[in-house]
């Protein structure tokens, strides 16, 4: 593990590193609290936040570098499959309205 990630995980409790891997793996902050069932205003009070979003920052951009660099094959296989939508789907769902249900709901 990155030396950086480790001297700013210092201090951290067990719940700040479990939000940090589920932070990599939501698309909001919001959502990597609900999948751990934690109240979605918790990590904005604690005094290293920033420390942790910078965690959250540099293992994204490892993922990505990895990915770039053709190491990471799992993640490429799922990136190169949800970058290529099914279009009957797509299609179905425009033609049904529900991208606009879904977004509102």
């Amino acid at each position: 593990m990155n030396q950086e990630i480790l001297e700013l995980l210092e201090g951290a409790t067990e719940l700040q590193i479990r939000w940090v891997i589920s932070r990599t793996l939501h698309t909001t902050p919001g959502d990597a609290c609900r999948a751990l069932g934690i109240n979605t205003k918790t990590p904005y009070k604690w005094p290293n936040r920033e420390q942790l979003d910078q965690v959250v920052r540099l293992i994204l951009l490892d993922r990505l570098e990895a990915l770039a660099a053709g190491k990471d094959v799992a993640a490429g296989r799922r990136f190169s499959m949800s970058a290529q939508p099914d279009s009957t789907k797509l299609n179905e769902m425009a033609t049904s309205n529900s991208l606009v249900k879904s977004d509102t709901v």
